[in-house]
């Protein structure tokens, strides 16, 4: 699944090209989006590749509801981000794994 990062999807980036005054930062928003749509691109071709192999995804660097959205309807089931933890050390991992298990 391929969405473009088109001036109208742009509100996801909270860019309008169309609305911002100024050839330069309309270009640079235009650019943006552009870098978005290959961005996206990339990531539905390593997704449908880690799936043709059998693999599962992890996404790393989860930070907003949004990007975690994203990747879920993307086929990643497995991510990892401050959205979901902030950094722990390493003995409170048991805690969040399994509750029951106790990291020596």
């Amino acid at each position: 699944m391929v969405e473009r990062a088109s001036p109208k999807r742009c509100h996801h980036y909270r860019l309008q090209p169309s609305n911002m005054a100024g050839t330069h930062v309309r270009a640079e928003a235009e650019r943006i989006c552009r870098a978005a749509d290959i961005a996206l691109r990339q990531l539905d071709q390593s997704v449908d590749a880690a799936a043709n192999f059998g693999l599962t995804v992890v996404a790393e660097g989860i930070e907003t509801a949004d990007q975690q959205q994203a990747l879920v309807a993307r086929g990643c089931e497995l991510g990892q981000g401050f959205l979901l933890s902030k950094p722990l050390p390493p003995f409170a991992i048991g805690d969040i794994l399994r509750p029951d298990l106790r990291v020596v």
